[in-house]
């Protein structure tokens, strides 16, 4: 959903899967939106699950060769075309002959664009860092909870700040990000480091925008 949650009842899905999601994670109870000072809170037990996308894809990754299947590394996707039912997929080691391809190389990657008709971009900008618990700054982790706050809107964001407990190699962490998704073009662009760099002081943290890690991400828009 965000920051590498997903929905509570996820594990129930994999488990029909045959998939044991035992990766380190944080379940979440409490989601808050806030804009200024109106806070509107959600509670419902365990309804969100908090993991590392890099310890959740491997859980797949190992899955999915316990069920016999090849995992080909140090592979780049050159080519996908269609041939009536069946897709080639050319590699830089060999093509192959699929029924499924699927599109897990990020927004912005080769299966899309081969697959896909020409289209109008549709990116959100997000900026985020990961930084340790400090309960004074963040008592969400204790809290099992989650906020988006909707107020930098004012400022020409069109989207949100983040803040989401997580484990980084177990320790108690927390995901902070920015959200821009960018819905109206025609409106001026907001300033995310002035934004992030504000929510990120609020919080005593003090990481340079050098350190940041910045993720483009692709929304469906039919209009």
């Amino acid at each position: 959903l965000c920051a590498g949650s997903v929905g509570g009842w996820s594990p129930l899905v994999l488990k029909q899967l045959g998939i044991d999601l035992d990766i380190p994670s944080v379940l979440v109870s409490d989601v808050e939106s806030k804009f200024e000072k109106e806070i509107f809170l959600h509670h419902q037990p365990d309804c969100i699950q908090v993991v590392q996308r890099v310890e959740f894809d491997h859980a797949l990754v190992k899955t999915a060769l316990g069920k016999d299947l090849s995992l080909h590394e140090d592979e780049v996707l050159i080519d996908a075309t269609r041939d009536n039912n069946r897709l080639i997929v050319k590699t830089s080691k060999g093509t192959y002959r699929a029924q499924i391809l699927v599109g897990a190389d990020s927004a912005l990657g080769m299966v899309h664009r081969k697959m896909l008709p020409p289209q109008k971009q549709h990116l959100a900008r997000t900026v985020q860092i990961f930084a340790p618990v400090d309960s004074q700054y963040h008592p969400e982790f204790d809290r099992k909870k989650i906020v988006w706050d909707f107020t930098p809107v004012k400022e020409g964001l069109q989207g949100y700040v983040y803040h989401f407990p997580c484990l980084i190699n177990n320790v108690p962490s927390m995901a902070h990000g920015v959200d821009d998704v960018r819905i109206y073009n025609s409106k001026p662009w907001a300033d995310l480091k002035k934004i992030f760099s504000r929510a990120l002081q609020s919080r005593n943290i003090q990481q340079k925008p050098r350190s940041w890690l910045s993720h483009p991400i692709r929304w469906l828009f039919n209009g």
